[in-house]
């Protein structure tokens, strides 16, 4: 007899499909969506103090440049001044 229950096979009925769509309707939820907040990462505020430096330096050293390009001559001394 055991050998006769391992060979019967019996299928099981069909699925009423029609059910489980108005079981599968989504329902609104009533909390409020979260909104997403940007991380405040340490490094990335070092990184833009970095970079403002970095500008700030760039500008000083044209400053710099530009200053000494500037051509200023001396004024001649007054010899009507000077006694040999």
């Amino acid at each position: 007899m055991k050998q006769k229950s391992e060979g019967l096979f019996k299928a099981r009925d069909m699925p009423d499909f029609s059910k489980a769509k108005s079981m599968a309707t989504p329902k609104l939820s009533e909390q409020k969506l979260t909104k997403p907040v940007a991380f405040s990462l340490k490094s990335v505020q070092r990184h833009s103090l970095d970079q403002q430096r970095q500008r700030e330096k760039s500008q000083n050293l044209l400053d710099k440049e530009n200053q000494a390009r500037e051509f200023h001559a001396i004024d001649l001394p007054n010899f009507e001044k000077i006694d040999f």
